[in-house]
């Protein structure tokens, strides 16, 4: 009876034994999951950071045309102001050489 107590204890504690080598490879799994986890988490962050960066350098080129493209137009809104004022100059003195011929 000792003998099969024994074997009963034995068994129980190579069942423990199994059972903890099951958790232990349990949580070792849960650890490489983590890891895993950890490394795209990180690999996130810095897509996140080239996106910002790419964002940041669009809005800086379209902002920079936006100003080639508003000093362009300034320049076409000074020439045709300019041949407004040519056109009433040329106006005037018209104006004038017919008061000249008038007299």
């Amino acid at each position: 009876e000792v003998k099969g107590d024994e074997d009963k204890v034995k068994a129980e504690l190579l069942g423990d034994e199994v059972l903890e080598q099951a958790i232990v490879g349990d949580l070792q799994k849960q650890e490489m999951k983590g890891a895993v986890i950890a490394h795209d988490v990180a690999r996130l962050e810095a897509l996140k950071g080239q996106v910002a960066s790419q964002l940041s350098n669009d809005e800086l080129k379209i902002d920079q045309q936006m100003a080639i493209g508003g000093q362009g137009l300034g320049v076409v809104i000074e020439e045709e102001r300019v041949k407004e004022e040519e056109s009433d100059l040329r106006g005037i003195e018209g104006k004038q050489e017919l008061e000249k011929l008038k007299e």
